[in-house]
């Protein structure tokens, strides 16, 4: 039972505590130190900030080493992509022309049979 800041009553059993600053004679309340208590948790708040500033700095690692990773890969697939457009421009050309040359041959050799039967007739 608590009966004021840092005073408790002898039957909370806190009479053998080895923070207890002096018991009263009569039976009645007990001085608590305080600054044990705060101690401890001031230790106890302190580790829980190491342990938050630890998981953000954790958090920020994994962010930007994600964030590095992903630039690499999106910049891999860019280079990837204009590689792969440059390679169809040159094979869309390359059928052009194999094409524009097969039309040559092609008029060529009629010229040739039109002149050919012309001669012939």
């Amino acid at each position: 039972m608590r009966l004021a800041a840092g005073l408790f009553h002898p039957s909370d059993q806190i009479l053998n505590a080895p923070d207890c600053a002096e018991t009263s004679r009569r039976g009645g309340l007990v001085a608590v130190s305080v600054a044990v208590d705060a101690a401890m948790a001031r230790q106890q708040v302190t580790a829980a900030a190491a342990l938050a500033a630890t998981l953000a700095a954790a958090a920020a690692v994994a962010a930007i080493l994600s964030s590095l990773l992903y630039r690499r890969k999106c910049g891999g697939l860019a280079t990837r992509v204009r590689e792969l457009e440059a390679s169809l421009a040159a094979a869309t050309e390359k059928a052009a022309a194999e094409r524009r040359g097969r039309v040559r041959a092609q008029q060529s050799l009629r010229r040739a049979l039109s002149e050919q039967g012309a001669q012939l007739g």
